[in-house]
């Protein structure tokens, strides 16, 4: 198998296929210079070219609308009650629908029937079931 001889790029090269990236972003400016693709990603990134006017239809703009960069994701704490109400959601109309109506990940709700499966069998606590009323009271009391 013959070795292929690594390719060099003058500066303008470089600065043309850079231009191509802010219109068009960097797998487009790849294929319209025949550049390889990690080679003009480095460029971009070293650069810090970035494409312009993202479009809606863009990964990026997709993943901004799910979590905005500037909202930090904060674990929850979810009642023996709410546990209860979401899982009796995910077994009429699936796990997805209830994710999405409640907005808790799909995750937590596969691990909740999980540990209540278990709880059936006498392996586990249940997810649903709270607290005794004696750590209720304790914690109050603290």
């Amino acid at each position: 198998m013959a070795s292929k001889r690594r390719g060099s790029y003058t500066g303008e090269k470089k600065q043309a296929v850079l231009v191509a990236v802010r219109a068009h972003g960097v797998c487009a400016a790849a294929k319209e210079h025949g550049v390889p693709l990690s080679c003009v990603s480095r460029w971009a990134a070293a650069a810090g070219v970035r494409r312009e006017g993202i479009g809606a239809a863009s990964p990026r703009a997709k993943l901004a609308k799910i979590v905005p960069e500037n909202k930090p994701r904060i674990a929850k704490a979810y009642t023996p009650t709410q546990k209860a109400q979401v899982l009796e959601h995910a077994s009429t109309h699936g796990v997805t629908a209830a994710s999405e109506k409640f907005g808790i990940s799909r995750f937590s709700i596969y691990d909740w029937q999980r540990k209540l499966a278990k709880a059936a069998k006498g392996e586990g606590p249940s997810p649903t079931s709270g607290p005794a009323p004696q750590e209720i009271e304790a914690k109050r009391d603290r």
